[in-house]
């Protein structure tokens, strides 16, 4: 069986650190991006099964990031 992937897309540690912990006990790994920027790139590099994605995010926001992923 695959593990299942997600990519998490925000700028709070916090934020990160806990989504992180129920993602990986949820059977996910896990790869960040805590920019916009980073966020397209790694979207476009990676294969993921979910994208949690923040609106307010440095260089750019959530749905400028929704754009070139669409």
């Amino acid at each position: 069986m695959n593990q299942k992937k997600a990519l998490m897309v925000a700028d709070d540690p916090d934020l990160l650190h806990g989504l992180d912990v129920r993602l990986r006990a949820s059977g996910y790994s896990v790869v960040l991006a805590t920019d916009a920027i980073s966020a397209v790139s790694v979207a476009r590099e990676e294969e993921t099964d979910v994208i949690i994605l923040d609106i307010g995010l440095p260089y750019g926001d959530g749905f400028k990031v929704m754009g070139p992923l669409s």
